[in-house]
């Protein structure tokens, strides 16, 4: 992370990274993603 630049990293290899420019846009995280539970 700089000043102005994050960088969101996946943990899956087929995605790639997120920038966001903190002088051009808005960044807020509002949660945390845990799990995911299913039925089957």
């Amino acid at each position: 992370r700089s000043r102005y630049l994050i960088q969101l990293l996946p943990e899956n290899p087929d995605y790639d990274p997120i920038e966001v420019d903190l002088r051009e846009q808005d960044f807020v995280i509002e949660g945390l993603y845990a799990g995911l539970l299913r039925q089957n």
